[in-house]
Protein backbone atom coordinates (compact mmCIF):
# COMPACT_ATOMS: atom_id res chain seq x y z
CA UNK A 1 0.00 0.00 0.00
CA UNK A 2 1.18 3.56 -0.64
CA UNK A 3 1.45 5.67 2.52
CA UNK A 4 3.07 8.99 3.55
CA UNK A 5 5.96 8.62 5.98
CA UNK A 6 8.11 11.05 7.93
CA UNK A 7 11.35 10.70 9.87
CA UNK A 8 11.21 12.71 13.11
CA UNK A 9 13.65 13.61 15.90
CA UNK A 10 12.78 14.78 19.41
CA UNK A 11 14.20 18.24 20.26
CA UNK A 12 13.59 17.84 24.02
CA UNK A 13 12.61 15.22 26.54
CA UNK A 14 9.01 14.36 25.69
CA UNK A 15 6.27 11.75 25.76
CA UNK A 16 4.35 9.45 23.46
CA UNK A 17 0.64 9.51 24.31
CA UNK A 18 -2.33 7.30 23.50
CA UNK A 19 -4.67 10.35 23.56
CA UNK A 20 -3.85 14.01 22.67
CA UNK A 21 -4.41 15.61 26.08
CA UNK A 22 -2.30 16.91 28.98
CA UNK A 23 0.00 14.40 30.65
CA UNK A 24 -1.82 14.85 33.96
CA UNK A 25 -4.96 13.43 32.35
CA UNK A 26 -3.30 10.26 31.00
CA UNK A 27 -2.71 7.05 32.96
CA UNK A 28 0.85 5.74 33.22
CA UNK A 29 0.02 2.82 30.91
CA UNK A 30 -1.03 5.23 28.13
CA UNK A 31 2.18 7.25 27.91
CA UNK A 32 5.87 6.54 27.32
CA UNK A 33 8.79 8.87 27.93
CA UNK A 34 11.19 9.68 25.09
CA UNK A 35 14.56 11.36 25.59
CA UNK A 36 15.85 14.26 23.52
CA UNK A 37 17.56 13.57 20.17
CA UNK A 38 15.72 10.28 19.63
CA UNK A 39 14.94 9.61 15.95
CA UNK A 40 11.92 7.60 14.83
CA UNK A 41 12.14 6.34 11.26
CA UNK A 42 9.26 5.92 8.78
CA UNK A 43 6.32 7.05 10.90
CA UNK A 44 2.97 7.22 9.11
CA UNK A 45 0.92 10.36 9.80
CA UNK A 46 -2.64 9.37 10.77
CA UNK A 47 -4.20 12.57 12.20
CA UNK A 48 -3.47 16.06 13.54
CA UNK A 49 -5.32 17.70 16.45
CA UNK A 50 -4.77 20.34 19.18
CA UNK A 51 -1.06 20.75 18.59
CA UNK A 52 -0.52 16.98 18.39
CA UNK A 53 0.11 14.53 15.54
CA UNK A 54 -0.98 10.90 15.59
CA UNK A 55 1.58 8.51 14.11
CA UNK A 56 1.83 4.84 13.37
CA UNK A 57 5.34 4.15 14.64
CA UNK A 58 7.00 1.11 13.17
CA UNK A 59 7.01 -1.73 15.68
CA UNK A 60 5.20 -0.01 18.58
CA UNK A 61 1.78 0.97 17.23
CA UNK A 62 -0.22 4.23 17.12
CA UNK A 63 0.81 7.17 19.34
CA UNK A 64 0.23 10.91 19.60
CA UNK A 65 3.21 13.28 19.82
CA UNK A 66 3.36 16.96 20.78
CA UNK A 67 4.26 18.86 17.61
CA UNK A 68 6.57 21.42 19.27
CA UNK A 69 8.75 18.66 20.72
CA UNK A 70 9.65 17.06 17.38
CA UNK A 71 11.54 18.14 14.26
CA UNK A 72 10.45 16.75 10.90
CA UNK A 73 6.67 16.62 11.37
CA UNK A 74 6.05 19.57 9.07
CA UNK A 75 8.69 18.78 6.52
CA UNK A 76 8.12 16.98 3.22
CA UNK A 77 6.73 13.48 3.53
CA UNK A 78 8.25 10.47 1.85
CA UNK A 79 5.73 8.56 -0.22
CA UNK A 80 6.83 4.96 -0.40
CA UNK A 81 5.49 1.74 -1.73
CA UNK A 82 8.00 -0.49 -0.01
CA UNK A 83 8.87 -2.08 3.29
CA UNK A 84 11.77 -4.16 4.54
CA UNK A 85 12.35 -5.75 7.94
CA UNK A 86 16.02 -6.34 7.27
CA UNK A 87 16.80 -7.66 10.76
CA UNK A 88 14.97 -10.95 10.17
CA UNK A 89 17.69 -13.64 10.43
CA UNK A 90 18.19 -16.42 7.89
CA UNK A 91 18.36 -20.13 8.75
CA UNK A 92 19.29 -22.68 6.08
CA UNK A 93 17.95 -26.25 6.06
CA UNK A 94 19.38 -29.05 3.94
CA UNK A 95 16.58 -30.62 1.89
CA UNK A 96 17.47 -34.27 2.60
CA UNK A 97 15.38 -37.23 3.79
CA UNK A 98 15.06 -35.71 7.25
CA UNK A 99 14.68 -32.07 6.26
CA UNK A 100 12.49 -31.95 3.15
CA UNK A 101 9.26 -31.41 5.13
CA UNK A 102 10.64 -28.91 7.65
CA UNK A 103 10.26 -25.65 5.74
CA UNK A 104 7.35 -24.57 7.98
CA UNK A 105 9.23 -25.09 11.24
CA UNK A 106 12.46 -23.57 9.92
CA UNK A 107 10.60 -20.49 8.71
CA UNK A 108 8.84 -20.14 12.07
CA UNK A 109 12.25 -20.46 13.75
CA UNK A 110 13.45 -17.41 11.82
CA UNK A 111 10.47 -15.39 13.08
CA UNK A 112 11.06 -16.56 16.65
CA UNK A 113 14.70 -15.54 16.49
CA UNK A 114 13.61 -12.16 15.08
CA UNK A 115 11.25 -11.76 18.05
CA UNK A 116 14.19 -12.32 20.38
CA UNK A 117 12.95 -15.54 22.00
CA UNK A 118 16.02 -16.28 24.10
CA UNK A 119 15.79 -20.07 23.87
CA UNK A 120 15.65 -20.09 20.05
CA UNK A 121 18.98 -19.59 18.32
CA UNK A 122 18.53 -22.14 15.55
CA UNK A 123 16.06 -24.66 14.14
CA UNK A 124 17.15 -27.45 16.45
CA UNK A 125 16.24 -25.32 19.46
CA UNK A 126 12.71 -24.97 18.11
CA UNK A 127 12.48 -28.68 17.23
CA UNK A 128 13.22 -29.54 20.87
CA UNK A 129 9.93 -27.87 21.76
CA UNK A 130 7.99 -28.79 18.63
CA UNK A 131 8.72 -32.53 18.76
CA UNK A 132 6.76 -32.79 22.01
CA UNK A 133 3.56 -32.06 20.09
CA UNK A 134 3.88 -33.74 16.71
CA UNK A 135 5.51 -33.55 13.30
CA UNK A 136 7.27 -30.43 12.10
CA UNK A 137 4.87 -29.96 9.17
CA UNK A 138 1.76 -29.96 11.39
CA UNK A 139 0.32 -26.51 11.99
CA UNK A 140 -1.45 -27.85 15.08
CA UNK A 141 1.86 -29.04 16.57
CA UNK A 142 3.46 -25.71 15.68
CA UNK A 143 0.61 -23.83 17.36
CA UNK A 144 1.15 -25.79 20.59
CA UNK A 145 4.90 -25.22 20.45
CA UNK A 146 4.38 -21.49 19.97
CA UNK A 147 2.02 -21.46 22.93
CA UNK A 148 4.69 -23.10 25.12
CA UNK A 149 7.10 -20.34 24.05
CA UNK A 150 4.47 -17.70 24.95
CA UNK A 151 4.29 -16.53 21.34
CA UNK A 152 1.00 -15.71 19.68
CA UNK A 153 0.55 -16.27 15.95
CA UNK A 154 -2.32 -16.80 13.54
CA UNK A 155 -2.57 -19.36 10.75
CA UNK A 156 -4.90 -18.56 7.84
CA UNK A 157 -5.88 -20.34 4.64
CA UNK A 158 -7.58 -17.24 3.22
CA UNK A 159 -4.79 -14.67 2.96
CA UNK A 160 -3.85 -12.44 0.05
CA UNK A 161 -1.06 -10.04 -0.86
CA UNK A 162 -2.71 -7.17 1.02
CA UNK A 163 -2.68 -9.21 4.23
CA UNK A 164 1.03 -9.83 3.74
CA UNK A 165 1.78 -6.14 3.17
CA UNK A 166 -0.32 -5.09 6.15
CA UNK A 167 1.70 -7.35 8.44
CA UNK A 168 5.02 -6.18 7.02
CA UNK A 169 3.99 -2.53 7.41
CA UNK A 170 3.48 -3.28 11.12
CA UNK A 171 7.00 -4.63 11.43
CA UNK A 172 6.01 -8.31 11.50
CA UNK A 173 7.39 -10.88 9.01
CA UNK A 174 5.08 -13.62 7.75
CA UNK A 175 5.52 -17.30 6.91
CA UNK A 176 3.82 -17.97 3.57
CA UNK A 177 3.05 -21.34 1.97
CA UNK A 178 3.61 -21.67 -1.77
CA UNK A 179 3.27 -24.61 -4.16
CA UNK A 180 6.79 -25.22 -5.41
CA UNK A 181 6.23 -27.94 -8.02
CA UNK A 182 4.77 -27.80 -11.51
CA UNK A 183 4.81 -24.86 -13.95
CA UNK A 184 3.53 -21.46 -12.88
CA UNK A 185 0.38 -22.03 -14.93
CA UNK A 186 -0.54 -25.10 -12.85
CA UNK A 187 1.40 -25.30 -9.56
CA UNK A 188 0.96 -28.50 -7.56
CA UNK A 189 2.15 -30.24 -4.42
CA UNK A 190 2.10 -29.55 -0.70
CA UNK A 191 2.91 -26.05 0.54
CA UNK A 192 6.55 -25.07 0.90
CA UNK A 193 6.96 -22.32 3.52
CA UNK A 194 9.14 -19.24 3.27
CA UNK A 195 9.58 -16.05 5.30
CA UNK A 196 8.42 -12.87 3.58
CA UNK A 197 10.07 -9.84 5.18
CA UNK A 198 9.78 -7.05 2.62
CA UNK A 199 8.38 -5.72 -0.64
CA UNK A 200 8.75 -2.94 -3.19
CA UNK A 201 6.74 -1.91 -6.26
CA UNK A 202 7.12 -5.23 -8.05
CA UNK A 203 8.78 -7.80 -5.77
CA UNK A 204 8.68 -9.65 -2.47
CA UNK A 205 11.83 -10.08 -0.38
CA UNK A 206 12.02 -13.61 0.97
CA UNK A 207 14.11 -15.98 3.06
CA UNK A 208 13.70 -19.50 1.65
CA UNK A 209 15.16 -22.11 4.04
CA UNK A 210 15.93 -24.56 1.22
CA UNK A 211 17.32 -22.31 -1.52
CA UNK A 212 16.28 -20.24 -4.52
CA UNK A 213 13.18 -21.38 -6.39
CA UNK A 214 12.44 -21.30 -10.10
CA UNK A 215 8.98 -19.78 -9.86
CA UNK A 216 8.32 -20.21 -13.58
CA UNK A 217 9.18 -23.90 -14.03
CA UNK A 218 8.98 -25.09 -10.41
CA UNK A 219 11.49 -26.58 -7.91
CA UNK A 220 14.90 -25.07 -7.14
CA UNK A 221 17.50 -23.22 -9.14
CA UNK A 222 20.01 -23.42 -6.28
CA UNK A 223 19.93 -25.35 -2.97
CA UNK A 224 23.40 -24.41 -1.75
CA UNK A 225 23.83 -23.07 1.76
CA UNK A 226 22.83 -19.40 1.87
CA UNK A 227 21.28 -19.46 -1.61
CA UNK A 228 17.83 -18.81 -0.14
CA UNK A 229 18.83 -15.72 1.84
CA UNK A 230 17.20 -12.40 0.89
CA UNK A 231 15.78 -13.48 -2.46
CA UNK A 232 13.76 -11.15 -4.64
CA UNK A 233 10.66 -12.84 -6.07
CA UNK A 234 8.41 -11.14 -8.61
CA UNK A 235 4.91 -10.36 -7.24
CA UNK A 236 2.99 -12.01 -10.06
CA UNK A 237 5.08 -15.18 -10.12
CA UNK A 238 5.10 -15.62 -6.33
CA UNK A 239 1.41 -14.82 -5.93
CA UNK A 240 0.42 -17.46 -8.49
CA UNK A 241 1.99 -20.08 -6.23
CA UNK A 242 0.84 -18.44 -2.97
CA UNK A 243 -2.81 -17.83 -3.95
CA UNK A 244 -2.92 -20.78 -6.32
CA UNK A 245 -6.71 -21.11 -6.23
CA UNK A 246 -7.22 -17.43 -7.00
CA UNK A 247 -8.34 -14.64 -4.70
CA UNK A 248 -7.66 -14.79 -0.97
CA UNK A 249 -6.58 -18.45 -0.78
CA UNK A 250 -3.03 -18.09 0.56
CA UNK A 251 -1.75 -20.13 3.51
CA UNK A 252 0.08 -17.95 5.99
CA UNK A 253 1.36 -17.67 9.54
CA UNK A 254 1.13 -14.06 10.68
CA UNK A 255 0.63 -11.77 13.65
CA UNK A 256 3.74 -13.04 15.46
CA UNK A 257 4.13 -11.34 18.82
CA UNK A 258 4.74 -12.15 22.46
Amino acid sequence: MTMPWVHITSNSNTWLKKIPVSLEDISSSDKAQILSSRTLQRCQILDRRDGHTQLEINGIGDWWVLDDHWDGLNGPVEVVNSCCIDTVPYIHQVMDDAGWNQSQSVSISMCLKYLGISSINDHNNYLTVLNKYGKSDSRFANRKALRELSVKATFSISSDEYDVKEELDKGRPVVAGILMRGPITAPVGTPHFVVVFGYDDTNWRVHDPFGKLDLIKGTWLDRGEGSGKDITYNFEHFNRRFMNEGGATGRMWSNFYR
